[in-house]
C-alpha cells in the first residue's frame, strides 16, 4: 500500500520514513490475515469469575449472564477477550503512546494556563483536570490522562469549530440524562469495594462516598422531571 503524500521533494530522512511507514502497514496487513480469535483464555475465565456479579456493572454483569444472548458475539466480550492481545497491541497501545506524545509536544510549545487563556470554560476545564488527576492514582496512566486534558484544553480555546461543537456534545448528554437515557457510574466505582479486585484499589483516590446515589448524574436522573418543568419554563 502506497501512501499519498502531497507536496515538493522530500528529504532523505522524510522519505525514509515514508518508506518505513509503508513497509509497517504491509506487514501489519499480512499479519492480520493470519490472527486468528481465541474463544476461550484463562483470562477470559477470570473475567467471568470476577465480573459476573457485580450487579450494578450492565456491560459486564449481563453479556455474561445466563441472559445474555450470544455473549461471545458481544463487542465487549470480543474486545476484553477474543480479540484482547490485537486490540492492546495494535489499538491501545498506539492510540495512549500518540496521544502522550502529542501532550508533550503541545506543552514544550505552549503554556496551556489560565493567564493565557480567554474562555471561561478553559478556565473551567483546566480546574477538572486538576481535579481528576488528584483522584487518578495509576502511575501508568496518568501521562495518558494529562495529555488528552491539555489538548483538549488547547483546542477548545484556539479552534471554534471544535470549541462549538464540543458545547453541543456536552449539551447532548445533558439531555440524555435528562430523558433518563443515560446511566449514573454505580457506587464505589471507579474504586472497587473490598470484595472486588483488588488490585484497582490503588489507582483511584475520590473522597468516598460517590456513585450510585451519590453521583451528580444519579441526583439530575432522581429530579429529572421536576428539572424539565423548569427548563419548559
Amino acid at each position: 500500500m502506497k501512501l499519498a503524500v502531497p507536496g515538493p521533494t522530500h528529504t532523505p530522512f522524510f522519505n525514509s520514513l515514508i518508506n518505513t511507514l509503508e513497509n509497517r502497514s504491509e506487514l501489519l496487513h499480512k499479519v492480520d490475515e493470519y490472527v486468528k480469535p481465541r474463544e476461550d483464555t484463562p483470562f477470559l475465565k477470570t473475567i467471568k469469575k470476577n465480573f459476573t456479579d457485580l450487579k450494578g456493572i450492565s456491560d459486564l454483569s449481563y453479556f455474561y449472564s445466563k441472559d445474555s444472548p450470544s455473549w461471545e458475539y458481544l463487542l465487549g466480550h470480543q474486545m476484553l477477550a477474543t480479540w484482547r492481545r490485537w486490540v492492546i497491541d495494535r489499538f491501545k497501545d498506539p492510540l495512549r503512546l500518540a496521544i502522550i506524545a502529542a501532550g508533550k509536544k503541545l506543552v514544550k510549545k505552549f503554556d496551556i494556563s489560565k493567564k493565557r487563556m480567554t474562555y471561561r470554560n478553559s478556565h473551567t476545564k483546566l480546574d477538572i483536570k486538576r481535579q481528576f488527576l488528584e483522584w487518578e492514582n495509576n502511575k501508568a496512566r496518568e501521562d495518558l490522562f494529562e495529555a488528552a486534558f491539555d489538548i483538549d484544553i488547547a483546542e477548545y480555546e484556539h479552534d471554534p469549530y471544535y470549541h462549538f461543537r464540543e458545547d453541543v456534545i456536552l449539551e447532548l448528554y445533558i439531555q440524555a440524562i435528562l430523558d433518563g437515557k443515560y446511566d449514573a457510574r454505580p457506587e464505589g466505582w471507579p474504586l472497587p469495594n473490598a470484595d472486588k479486585p483488588k488490585h484497582w484499589s490503588k489507582h483511584w483516590l475520590e473522597p468516598a462516598p460517590y456513585g450510585g446515589k451519590h453521583s451528580i448524574i444519579a441526583k439530575m436522573i432522581a429530579h429529572r422531571e421536576e428539572i424539565n418543568k423548569l427548563l419548559e419554563e
